[in-house]
């Protein structure tokens, strides 16, 4: 299976990535995704990280594939610009990913909907897309799942 972990060092990621260790099987392919948002400029099409920004983001991309390594985990990395949402579905429709790994901060639904939230986001995007004929005969080969206490 391939598996996208989305990572920004978060605590909600570090506890996705920690549960990752206990997902991933013999033969299964790792991408942690990593995205600078950067700030959207005026008369640019999309955002613009600063290079602070786009540095933070390859270290804490580092700081996963270390974790997964000294796991055992091959991992490949997969630094991205702009919305977080929209890069990690991309590199996991990309991947053909069976499954998508990302922390939450643990928002209540009032915070959710002011500031957003990149897990709703992801939910609300491939809900989306699975809606109709494509759930007809929908047949699950396999099923993990990794829970951390939480709710």
């Amino acid at each position: 299976m391939n598996i996208v972990l989305a990572y920004d060092g978060s605590e909600g990621a570090r506890r996705a990535l920690e549960l990752l260790g206990g997902l991933v099987r013999a033969g299964d392919r790792v991408t942690a995704v990593g995205v600078a948002e950067g700030i959207p400029l005026f008369g640019y099409a999309g955002t613009l990280p600063s290079p602070e920004q786009e540095q933070e983001r390859d270290s804490r991309l580092a700081e996963a594939e270390e974790s997964l390594t000294a796991q055992g985990i091959a991992v490949s990395l997969e630094p991205r610009v702009g919305d977080p949402a929209t890069a990690i579905l991309d590199v996991a429709e990309r991947e053909e990913a069976g499954l998508i790994v990302l922390g939450t901060r643990g928002l209540g639904i009032a915070e959710r909907w002011l500031i957003g939230s990149v897990g709703n986001s992801g939910v609300e995007i491939t809900s989306a897309g699975l809606e109709g004929s494509l759930l007809d005969g929908l047949a699950f080969t396999e099923l993990r799942i990794a829970w951390d206490g939480g709710v």
